[in-house]
């Protein structure tokens, strides 16, 4: 559910998800919005609580109208600096999607990341519940290599819903004999299976139990396999 707080002192207000708040910090951003140059809602992501987004979506927005000046057609994709920092522009619509990367993080696989949302989000409604997907990235893939993001699976962690809902086999009987197979077809741990296929928990919050980088494309596998087979509910 989402609802609006309008600030009425402001040109934009803030749209928030009841069921979380952004981020105070993260591995690769400092800052991560989302905002509307016409209706004027901000969705943040990550936003430290000591910076005024109201004021700095301002300043982003009034930054963004004085450079797109430079372009006869407004770019998918630029940059900007703004008070000694540069962020990362990607155009959705009428939105917006900012980012400034800590430093160390370069920027193609990340433009990689949202020019493929971008083409597959509908709505704005789909923008706000897929892009917070964006932020588990450094919690499935190993930092050292986050510039060689594999693109399948990252558009798997962003727009496959059934990672985040919890598996449901349709003939328990048959559990057993599946654990075999899947663990001797992907070389994956019984017992690793035997808590996967038991959990109550859905594949993404399982798998946040876990410490194996890898797990994530193991359990894709695992879940294709099952879908194939017409086995899950």
């Amino acid at each position: 559910m989402i609802n609006r707080n309008l600030i009425i002192d402001k040109n934009f207000y803030k749209i928030k998800r009841e069921d979380k708040k952004p981020l105070e910090s993260h591995p690769l951003f400092n800052i991560f919005l989302i905002f509307s140059t016409t209706n004027k809602w901000i969705f943040e992501l990550v936003a430290p609580s000591l910076i005024d987004i109201l004021e700095l979506t301002t300043l982003l927005h009034n930054k963004v109208q004085e450079t797109l000046k430079e372009y006869s057609k407004k770019p998918e994709y630029f940059k900007i600096s703004l008070l000694d920092e540069i962020y990362h522009i990607w155009s959705s619509g009428d939105n917006l999607i900012c980012i400034n990367l800590n430093d160390g993080f370069k920027i193609p696989w990340m433009n990689s990341v949202i020019t493929n949302m971008n083409n597959k989000i509908k709505s704005d409604n789909q923008l706000i519940a897929k892009s917070p997907r964006i932020l588990l990235i450094p919690e499935f893939f190993d930092h050292s290599n986050i510039d060689n993001l594999d693109g399948t699976l990252v558009d798997r962690l962003i727009f496959d819903d059934l990672l985040y809902s919890k598996l449901e086999i349709k003939f328990k009987d048959v559990i057993p004999q599946m654990i075999d197979r899947v663990s001797s077809m992907f070389s994956i741990d019984k017992d690793y299976l035997v808590s996967y296929f038991n959990t109550n928990l859905n594949t993404i919050e399982f798998l946040k139990t876990t410490e194996s980088t890898d797990s994530l494309n193991k359990l894709i596998k695992v879940i294709d396999f099952l879908n194939r087979r017409n086995v899950c509910k």
